[in-house]
């Protein structure tokens, strides 16, 4: 039996003793060719491993389940759901309940979703106020110097060391706004 059949097995298996489209199938293997599953359906057919359930809407199902577990439930998020058997008779309240659990499920993914997705654009506005204010601090700290002559009585570095500490108010006020811009993004946050 090549490696195809036993990945059909093992799908057939794990959904078993429900019936499955080879639509399915096809989705389940995405790796191969739709010629590749056809042919290794067709040698499981042969060997009366598989059985065709239905001809139109093509759907197989294993002819021996005795070594296979039959799951009773689905786990969604965090709750079990009733799974929906061949043969058995569908009751519509367990239905209603995968529907329910599957819009819970959804709105707490968007959610969680929506958080982070807050919490990056906080990220990004914050970094965007902080190179901001350093090239608004750059941007202030050359026009403070270039405002100075350079006279020959002070070097370059002299000059610089004066622009610098003439600087320092502002220097400080700038601290001051990012730390409390910083601040307020991280209490909207929390």
């Amino acid at each position: 039996m090549g490696k195809t059949e036993k990945r059909i097995i093992e799908i057939l298996r794990f959904r078993a003793p429900n019936s499955v489209a080879d639509i399915i199938i096809y989705d389940s293997l995405k790796d191969l060719k739709q010629d590749q599953i056809d042919e290794s359906l067709s040698k499981l057919l042969e060997k009366n491993i598989i059985a065709e359930m239905e001809k139109i809407n093509r759907s197989f199902k294993l002819t021996n389940y005795d070594s296979a577990f039959i799951r009773e439930t689905i786990k969604l998020g965090d709750k079990e759901i009733p799974r929906l058997i061949n043969g058995n008779q569908s009751r519509i309240e367990d239905i209603n309940y995968a529907m329910e659990s599957l819009a819970e499920y959804a709105d707490k993914l968007e959610t969680k979703f929506e958080k982070k997705l807050n919490k990056q654009i906080q990220t990004y506005w914050l970094s965007i106020v902080t190179i901001f204010g350093v090239f608004i601090a750059l941007f202030s700290f050359i026009i403070k110097i270039s405002n100075h002559e350079i006279s020959s009585e002070n070097s370059f570095w002299v000059t610089i060391g004066i622009g610098f500490a003439n600087l320092i108010p502002l220097i400080v006020l700038l601290v001051i706004m990012l730390l409390t811009i910083r601040m307020l993004f991280t209490f909207k946050e929390k």
